[in-house]
């Protein structure tokens, strides 16, 4: 299964080659205390293996620690760790780490109908087989949210990506989903989903870009209107 490659046992020889030390010596000189061990020891669908060294500082006085199959993190005024590994850990980890948007994790892996996905200060990462590893932001997800989730929108497709307008200025965000789009107002803030062949068309006519401009709701049933006779009385 793709998901379970090794990402982060292979950052090992760069981090090896750093400090000095031979890549092949995994026997680094390290303790795990505090709230590290507690995190070593909780049920997770991976093997953490041995620390590779000690606790060291963290983005906004956060706390990290570093083994052969995983990174922890500790948030600024958090009594837990979390470990990253895998293909989560590894975007979280390109993406910078607790220092990206996302910031420190809130979670470990947590599965789904497809996939799994880890939640962050900030949003989330969703995997799956089909689209692989992904980051959604809050505002983003709580629109997701409005639409039953996978359920209804399905998974998170592609990255977020900037919409520009013609003189090159960003205008906005949208992101890709299985049935359908996410779209962001840069200037409003406010976040709202097309779908279906009034989304399709949107886009294809330009999107944000078009003369129609941002969404200003989502997709809304829309019903006839009736007035029924009434019987009277003779």
């Amino acid at each position: 299964w793709p998901y379970w490659e090794p990402e982060l046992h292979e950052m090992w020889p760069m981090i090896a080659e750093k400090w000095g030390i031979d890549a092949g010596d995994l026997a680094a000189e390290c303790t795990v205390d505090g709230v590290f061990a507690e995190a070593v020891e909780r049920s997770r669908g991976t093997d953490v293996g041995e620390c590779i060294s000690n606790v060291y500082a963290g983005p906004d006085g956060g706390e990290i620690q570093d083994f052969e199959g995983a990174r922890f993190f500790r948030a600024p005024d958090s009594d837990t760790a979390y470990a990253q590994w895998g293909r989560t850990g590894a975007l979280y980890s390109s993406m910078g780490g607790a220092s990206s948007w996302l910031g420190y994790p809130v979670s470990e892996e947590e599965s789904l109908s497809k996939g799994v996905y880890v939640r962050y200060e900030h949003g989330r990462i969703h995997w799956t087989g089909e689209y692989g590893a992904v980051a959604v932001r809050d505002d983003v997800i709580a629109a997701w949210e409005r639409k039953n989730w996978e359920h209804g929108f399905g998974y998170p497709v592609s990255a977020e990506v900037d919409i520009q307008d013609a003189d090159g200025k960003v205008i906005g965000q949208s992101q890709r989903f299985e049935r359908g789009t996410i779209i962001r107002n840069r200037a409003s803030g406010e976040v709202f989903c097309v779908q279906g062949l009034i989304g399709d068309r949107y886009l294809e006519l330009g999107g944000p870009v078009s003369v129609l401009g941002f969404p200003v709701r989502d997709e809304a049933v829309s019903y006839t209107h009736l007035t029924l006779p009434t019987t009277e009385r003779v």
